[in-house]
């Protein structure tokens, strides 16, 4: 009965996209030759897929774009949300509101995809390198864009399966001063306040946000509910002292404490417990760009700091603490060619080329009691600098092709090179084919090499680890954006991959080895959306993955928490009077494989997690130019879930909220 329920939740979620697809093909047919038209659809700049900011139709790479307006109809309370379902991505989050949640793409780690705000690196280095997404609140983001692939001869050792970049800063300032209040159950309260400033040359914008809840149980069994709160400040600003000068800055400062269930050591899964971690994680990053030539050279300078402190309690009393630092000072030089055409009429083609430079230290402290296993007081540091650069040549309408190499010499192992190729070619009617390839590297975490304050030991010998992969495919534009779907197939393969799990008979605890053999991902990605109505628009996505590493015996296992199916279907519909606007999203992931850790001395062994589909509904009422209700319910089904073995996820719940905007004036520079 599960096998057919699943089979059907699979069917429901790709026969949409097919019939987007099979859609743009008809109106493919009907299209015949682009004609100028004062209906085309607005030009999309992405600027996570190269080093400079380029325009979506000349991307050589998969990509999703989650704009403004998709994140305001959702009205999610953390990125993980508005992540969860989008093509490629796997979100696992141990238990409920605010509990520890990672992002894997495409079947790697969860610390393989590099993480940026406005630019930044804000992964948290004292967290093995990968940023805890159930913490970063979705107010004040402007857009969300992800890119696929291997990206590390852009973007540096996290990018080995791809970015996600979280864009806050907005394209104009005006002045502005809203404030919105929610409430639901469990106690969730959400609250916030926002204003703006712009002028002649300059803007700046700051928020202050609020979240917290009593919770829900994350353990099987019990009733203690395990809390949450977040308070974050985020500030945005830029000043331009000439039309050749600009300067930006970014600051957010994110505090939270969740409450969460430790695992019982009779059990193997987690109980009713007094735990809890508390957060403090700070960004900063001052950016400089200047131009010169005519607009035709431009040079970019930045310094960011990202900072992270995390401090565990059991029954009120301290068990340990890590925190870090990640100093990055880079520059980065782009020249553009002059365009040159073949003949008479032709547009002609625009080579550029990049030249980066980078360096970038982080520090690490640990702190906790010393044990059997040791003692885990470290103060610890690395450094690494980079030289890249990229070449491009974009044939507007036509063609586009680049190249990009990186080397990282690195304190404390090996030096790496990295290097990526892509092309992007129209063919027509609104379809361009796409390929890349690239080679990628991650370098062992500070956790991995020296280990953490429970039993894992740490295992400084570790070298980095090495991902080469390949995607190639189509992508379809309407004329006017009502309909577009792409369709994009991939193979990675990862040697010398972090083991994190290999237990050490010598100490009776755990330590981290690098794997014999090659872990194998493949897969297919699917999206698309039509706006075939004036009021309603579709969109929709959906993965097939095939995620396999290397078993004893000479055997090829499923991954962990890597699911073969998953996907997602968006329904949005606008009335016109009343102002009202209506959205349902399904998020489906189908069964993936977990371990679980009975306890000693029986060894672990591998576990299923069921497939599960989370829906949620919002709804916004316009009632005023200045206020606007909203009314959102988060697992509508109450479905019972688990992402990891033995913490269970959240039912359902309903939220009211209103939003008051004081004034709203747009910046007209």
């Amino acid at each position: 009965m599960a096998c057919i329920k699943s089979a059907a939740v699979r069917q429901l979620l790709v026969f949409p996209l097919f019939l987007l697809l099979f859609a743009a093909y008809a109106h493919a047919q009907t299209q015949g030759e682009p004609e100028e038209s004062g209906n085309e659809a607005p030009e999309t700049i992405v600027v996570t897929a190269s080093r400079i900011p380029i325009a979506s139709d000349q991307a050589g790479a998969s990509f999703t774009v989650l704009d403004e307006e998709y994140l305001d109809r959702r009205q999610a309370l953390t990125v993980e949300e508005l992540l969860r379902g989008t093509p490629g991505v796997a979100v696992s989050r141990s238990g409920v509101l605010g509990s520890f949640s990672q992002v894997r793409m495409r079947g790697a780690e969860a610390n393989h995809t590099l993480v940026l705000l406005d630019g930044i690196e804000i992964a948290d280095p004292a967290l093995g390198g990968e940023l805890d997404f159930s913490h970063f609140l979705a107010a004040n983001l402007r857009r969300i864009e992800i890119v696929r692939g291997p990206l590390s001869a852009l973007w540096g050792s996290d990018a080995v399966a791809g970015a996600i970049n979280l864009i806050s800063a907005p394209e104009a300032f005006g002045r502005s001063l809203t404030t919105s209040v929610e409430a639901g159950q469990f106690n969730t309260r959400r609250g916030a306040l926002s204003g703006s400033a712009g002028g002649d040359g300059w803007g700046v914008g700051v928020s202050v946000d609020h979240l917290s809840s009593d919770g829900q149980n994350i353990s099987r069994s019990g009733d203690e509910a395990d809390g949450y709160r977040n308070n974050t400040g985020h500030v945005v600003a830029r000043f331009d002292p000439s039309g050749q000068i600009s300067l930006r800055l970014t600051a957010r400062r994110s505090q939270s404490e969740n409450q969460f269930d430790a695992t019982s050591f009779l059990s193997g899964v987690p109980a009713d417990s007094d735990s809890s971690t508390r957060r403090v994680h700070t960004v900063v990053g001052l950016q400089g760009l200047a131009t010169t030539s005519g607009g035709r050279w431009t040079h970019r300078a930045s310094l960011t700091h990202t900072g992270s402190e995390n401090r565990n309690f059991a029954s009120g009393s301290e068990t340990g603490e890590t925190s870090g630092d990640k100093l990055n000072l880079s520059y980065q030089s782009t020249f553009l060619f002059p365009r040159f055409a073949r003949s008479s009429g032709d547009e002609g083609v625009s080579p550029s080329i990049t030249i980066g430079l980078g360096h970038e230290r982080e520090d690490y402290l640990q702190r906790a009691p010393a044990s059997f296993f040791g003692d885990p007081n470290r103060d610890l540091s690395t450094q690494s600098t980079d030289a890249l650069a990229e070449f491009r040549l974009d044939a507007r309408g036509d063609w586009a092709a680049a190249a990009a190499l990186r080397f990282d010499r690195n304190s404390d192992y090996d030096d790496a090179v990295s290097w990526r190729v892509s092309a992007l070619k129209h063919i027509g009617l609104g379809t361009a084919l796409h390929a890349a390839y690239g080679i990628g590297v991650k370098n062992p975490t500070f956790i991995e090499r020296f280990g953490y304050f429970s039993n894992f030991i740490g295992n400084p010998d570790l070298i980095p680890e090495s991902s080469r992969g390949w995607e190639l495919g189509v992508r379809y534009g309407s004329m006017a954006g009502t309909l577009t779907g792409s369709i994009t197939w991939f193979s990675e393969r990862l040697e010398d991959e972090i083991n994190g799990f290999v237990f050490d008979p010598a100490s009776g605890g755990f330590t981290a080895g690098n794997r014999d053999g090659t872990s194998r991902r493949r897969g297919l990605e699917l999206q698309g959306q039509a706006s075939l109505l004036p009021q309603l628009t579709l969109s929709g996505a959906y993965t097939w993955l095939r995620s396999r590493e290397p078993a004893p015996g000479d055997t090829m296992v499923q991954e962990l928490r890597r699911p073969r199916h998953a996907g997602s279907l968006n329904a949005h519909y606008e009335i016109t009077d009343p102002a009202i606007g209506i959205n349902l999203h399904l998020a489906y992931t189908g069964e993936q494989p977990d371990i679980f850790y009975p306890p000693w001395p029986n060894p672990s062994r591998r576990v299923s997690l069921d497939s599960f589909l989370l829906a949620s509904l919002t709804a916004t009422w316009q009632a005023t130019s200045r206020v606007r209700w909203h009314i959102r319910a988060e697992n509508l089904g109450d479905t019972r879930f688990e992402e990891v073995y033995g913490f269970r996820g959240p039912g359902r719940s309903i939220h009211l909220g209103v939003q008051f905007s004081f004034f709203e004036e747009t910046d007209g520079n």
